[in-house]
């Protein structure tokens, strides 16, 4: 009786205050064969919002089974030594706590570059969404755990958007313990438009790595932006950065280009057809990126990269997307390593694995196919199967990546 006096209690409250509850659950169970090395292990990732017009609060508990205890390679490895080298873990941590004044928000919130400006055109946001945010500051939100930054977000949205980020990487990615932050620490600065058919952004990142196990600290300073243009059917994409500073210590200066076109002809299954080229110079660093909605088989990232791609989209119902990606695949030198990862996420680790390229630069060829089916606003089924044919860094070895994914939102 106590208990529902108390529940009846907290619920009045709620409603008195307004107070928005929302949340999902996400499941997912993923077979890897990483060059060689096979297994499968299921990650589900549950998270409830508290949440007024001036404050957020949400928590997130992410599970992983039977990780793979023996692993060589891959995200199974990774999420494996993430967690005291445990096959099962699990945690509930404080994904997002924070108020907002004005246009100020501070606290502990995710932050995807990019994504600052959601243009009207559906093709610019779509654009935008997939091949524009989170390249190199993002919320990892493919993994089981994930990013959120903790700082300020500061925000002036007129004709012209100005947007000022400055915060600590969260711990979590790989790891369930997402409570902590790091030695670690970002500064962003953009200016954004969209206007009609066109959206572009300039944008300047101050980076500082601090950690202990680092020799000297890492600071970069990364300066670019982005360009978008649709016009009856047709797109173009254009990003680019520079970047320079200290590696430890040794002087750093790179840079990264991407071009993309696409086409969306008037047929029945509402085909989109793009096309691309990626060049990541061999010193690029990609700070705090989400890799995988630029690598769908996420065992390469924009570092020392060549990327030659394509792709077709259909969409036979307005709830069901199929989607099919070719790259072919190339270190931008053979002198600096075949990296993976995506970032800071503990104290003890980089977040970013260089492995030697052998002194050849042919990585892999990689063909996948996807099909989304979202069934209604809450329920939504992703199924994806990803083939990787290696040359001669990976020893013409080859790889696969299949999943399935449920996710329920409320």
């Amino acid at each position: 009786m106590r208990l529902l006096i108390t529940l009846s209690i907290m619920a009045g409250t709620l409603a008195a205050e307004h107070v928005a509850v929302g949340g999902s659950l996400r499941t997912r169970v993923e077979s890897w064969d990483w060059f060689g090395d096979g297994y499968t292990f299921s990650g589900t990732l549950g998270r409830l919002s508290f949440s007024k017009k001036t404050w957020q609060v949400e928590f997130a508990a992410p599970l992983l089974l039977g990780l793979p205890g023996n692993a060589t390679g891959g995200v199974g490895l990774n999420y494996f030594n993430a967690n005291h080298r445990r096959r099962n873990a699990g945690m509930v941590f404080l994904k997002q706590a924070n108020f907002t004044v004005g246009g100020l928000k501070i606290g502990r919130f995710e932050f995807n570059d990019g994504s600052e400006v959601i243009p009207k055109d559906p093709t610019l946001a779509a654009l935008k969404r997939d091949r524009i945010s989170q390249r190199l500051i993002g919320n990892f939100g493919w993994t089981h755990a994930g990013r959120s930054l903790d700082g300020f977000h500061f925000a002036a949205n007129k004709k012209v958007s100005v947007h000022w980020v400055t915060g600590a990487p969260t711990r979590g990615v790989f790891q369930v313990d997402g409570w902590g932050t790091l030695r670690t620490a970002i500064s962003y600065f953009s200016v954004n438009r969209a206007d009609g058919n066109r959206d572009w952004r300039l944008f300047g990142i101050y980076y500082h790595d601090w950690r202990p196990f680092l020799r000297q600290s890492i600071r970069l300073g990364t300066y670019g932006g982005h360009y978008l243009h649709t016009n009856k059917g047709a797109d173009v994409l254009v990003w680019g950065a520079l970047q320079n500073g200290r590696w430890t210590s040794t002087n750093q200066f790179s840079g990264a280009l991407a071009l993309e076109a696409g086409f969306q002809p008037q047929a029945k299954l509402r085909p989109w057809l793009r096309g691309g080229y990626y060049h990541g110079s061999g010193k690029f660093f990609q700070l705090l990126p989400t890799p995988r909605p630029f690598a769908r088989f996420p065992f390469f990232n924009m570092m020392n990269n060549r990327d030659v791609h394509g792709s077709l989209a259909l969409r036979p119902a307005k709830t069901v997307t199929i989607k099919s990606e070719a790259h072919h695949l190339r270190l931008a030198s053979r002198q600096d390593p075949w990296w993976i990862g995506g970032g800071a996420f503990q104290p003890w680790t980089l977040g970013f694995a260089g492995r030697p390229s052998r002194g050849f630069t042919s990585l892999a060829n990689l063909y996948d196919l996807s099909v989304d089916w979202a069934a209604n606003a809450h329920f939504a089924l992703s199924t994806y199967f990803g083939h990787a044919q290696g040359l001669r860094v990976l020893d013409s070895k080859h790889g696969n990546l299949g999943y399935i994914e449920l996710t329920y939102k409320f």
